[in-house]
C-alpha cells in the first residue's frame, strides 16, 4: 500500500495540475486580501486568528482542493492512464484509497501555502498601521486544523465525483454549479436545511461566521458524510464499470 500511495503522490508532483491549480489559488487570494480595505481602529480589536485575511486564507484552498479531487481520477480517465494504474495493482478498492490520502495530503500542503501567503500579506500590513496584534498559538493552530480538514473532506468529495462521473467536464461543473446556484437556491427557501449542505458544513467546522447555527463538530459530521457518500458511489460504480 505505501508504494501504491508513493505512486500517487509522485502523479501529483509530476503534473502540471497541482501547480496550475496552487497558482490559481494563490493569485486569487492575493487579490482578495490586497482588495479589502485596512482600518486601524478595527483591527486593533481583533486577535491575529479573527484577522481577515486568515479567514480568506482558510476559506481559498477549498474549491480548489475539491477539483484536485476531480481531476485525480478523471485526468487518468481522460488520458488512458487509469489502465496501467489497474495492471499494476487490479485492486480498485486500494487505487482508490492511494489517491484519496494523496489527494489529503496535498490539501493540507495547500492550506498550509494559503496561510503563508496571507501571513506573508497580512502581517506587514497590519505593521504599516501600527496595529497591535496578538498572536496566541493555540486559536491560530486550530484554524490552520480546521482549515486543512475542511480542505481534505472536499478533495476527498472530489475523488469520488471523479470516479462516478468520470467525463471530466461534467465532473467539474457539477459541483461548481451546486455550490454557486443550486445551494444558495436552497439557502434562500430553506435555511434550516442549507446548513447541512457543502458551504454551510464546511463553513462550520472551519469557524466560518456566518448565519448558520452549525456547531464545529456537527459541520465537520456533515461534511463527512457527504464525503462518504461521494466515495461509496464512486467505490460502487468503480466496481460494477469497466474501465476501458
Amino acid at each position: 500500500m505505501k508504494d501504491l500511495i508513493r505512486a500517487e503522490l509522485l502523479k501529483l508532483r509530476t503534473t502540471r495540475t497541482v501547480y496550475w491549480l496552487l497558482t490559481a489559488m494563490l493569485l486569487l487570494l492575493a487579490f482578495a486580501i490586497l482588495s479589502e480595505s485596512s482600518n486601524p481602529d478595527e483591527q486593533r480589536s481583533l486577535a491575529l486568528d479573527d484577522e481577515r485575511f486568515l479567514l480568506h486564507a482558510s476559506m481559498m484552498p477549498w474549491l480548489f482542493t475539491l477539483l484536485l479531487g476531480v481531476r485525480a481520477f478523471t485526468d487518468e480517465f481522460r488520458h488512458g492512464s487509469i489502465m496501467p494504474t489497474l495492471l499494476a495493482d487490479p485492486d480498485r478498492r486500494r487505487v482508490l484509497l492511494a489517491k484519496v490520502v494523496a489527494v489529503a495530503v496535498w490539501s493540507v500542503a495547500f492550506t498550509a501555502a494559503a496561510f503563508a501567503l496571507g501571513l506573508g500579506i497580512g502581517l506587514p500590513r497590519l505593521a504599516s498601521v501600527h496595529a497591535d496584534v496578538v498572536i496566541v498559538a493555540g486559536p491560530l493552530a486550530a484554524l490552520f486544523a480546521k482549515a486543512a480538514l475542511t480542505a481534505v473532506l472536499l478533495a476527498t468529495l472530489g475523488v469520488g465525483l471523479g470516479l462516478a462521473i468520470r467525463h471530466q467536464v461534467a465532473a467539474i461543473v457539477a459541483p461548481l454549479l451546486w455550490i454557486i446556484v443550486g445551494e444558495n437556491l436552497i439557502a434562500g427557501r430553506w435555511p434550516d436545511l442549507a446548513k447541512y449542505l457543502l458551504v454551510g458544513a464546511a463553513n462550520a467546522l472551519a469557524g466560518i461566521p456566518n448565519d448558520l447555527t452549525l456547531s464545529p463538530l456537527a459541520g465537520g459530521l456533515a461534511l463527512a458524510g457527504w464525503s462518504a457518500a461521494a466515495i461509496v458511489a464512486g467505490a460502487m460504480l468503480m466496481r460494477r464499470r469497466d474501465i476501458a
